[in-house]
């Protein structure tokens, strides 16, 4: 097994890195083989698309299909107005940097920008709490960006759209608002 060279991080691997620094370092410094993405991992990542273009392009979501149904779920707890989607943040003040793409960000209310990621899973007793929501690093990352954006903002809201898989499809938004020094200070931590 030999070692890579790491040109950034992206907020997902930072988030593996806090969680087990050796299962970060198998996955981004060596060439040891990935394996396959399973089927829930297909699953999310078809649900993810189907939103990312509905709320983009005002793509209409079929129902015909399984990721389809489960999409339509979420579409009442994304936000009105002008969001962006899949937006790429860099943060260069780290090394390496961190890359990222944040699934939709709305800063109609510049004093409280708002991240939002999309999450799959099959049970909610898999998905995040707002406690946990608070310290998780990949939504600091985020928040932090966030707040490096808008200086003049005091909080930033973080929030998972969180879609059920198995059984009948239901969808649901955890938030919560984070302070500027309560980011901070986690991002330090990280």
């Amino acid at each position: 097994m030999s070692t890579q060279k790491i040109s950034h991080v992206s907020a997902s691997q930072f988030k593996t890195f806090s969680l087990c620094q050796r299962k970060w370092y198998i996955e981004k410094c060596t060439d040891a083989p990935r394996p396959e993405p399973s089927a829930a991992m297909l699953l999310g990542s078809a649900v993810h698309e189907l939103l990312e273009e509905h709320v983009r392009d005002g793509a209409e979501i079929d129902g015909d299909t399984k990721a389809g149904r489960i999409a339509r779920t979420a579409i009442e707890y994304i936000p009105g107005g002008e969001l962006q989607v899949e937006l790429e943040l860099r943060m260069e003040s780290i090394d390496p940097p961190l890359i990222g793409f944040i699934d939709l960000y709305d800063t109609m209310d510049s004093s409280c920008p708002m991240v939002i990621d999309y999450k799959t899973t099959s049970s909610w007793d898999w998905a995040k709490t707002e406690q946990q929501l608070t310290t998780d690093p990949q939504m600091i990352a985020y928040g932090q960006y966030a707040l490096e954006q808008h200086p003049e903002a005091d909080a930033v809201v973080v929030a998972h759209i969180q879609l059920k898989t198995r059984g009948a499809p239901e969808s649901r938004l955890v938030s919560v608002e984070l302070t500027r020094d309560h980011v901070h200070s986690e991002w330090q931590n990280s």
